[in-house]
């Protein structure tokens, strides 16, 4: 499994609905990324536990940022 990097752009330079609806669409990409390494952890042996659960940890990271961002956009 390969992943690419890709350049996000600038949050910033959008206007107030593109920067919520591009939270909404980044927890939409975290959930299923989450979903889809604890489906792979279930099956995964020797080493690849580990790279499962560091995935896990980094995505839920992630997924609570974001969370934590539409709350306070939602309250502004």
């Amino acid at each position: 499994m390969r992943e690419e990097f890709i350049k996000e752009t600038k949050i910033v330079d959008k206007s107030e609905e593109e920067k919520e609806m591009d939270l909404y669409q980044e927890i939409e990409v975290s959930k299923k990324k989450l979903k889809a390494y604890y489906e792979n952890l279930n099956f995964a042996s020797g080493n690849l536990i580990d790279y499962y659960t560091y995935q896990i940890k980094a995505e839920e990271a992630k997924f609570s940022y974001l969370m934590k961002e539409i709350r306070n956009y939602l309250k502004d």
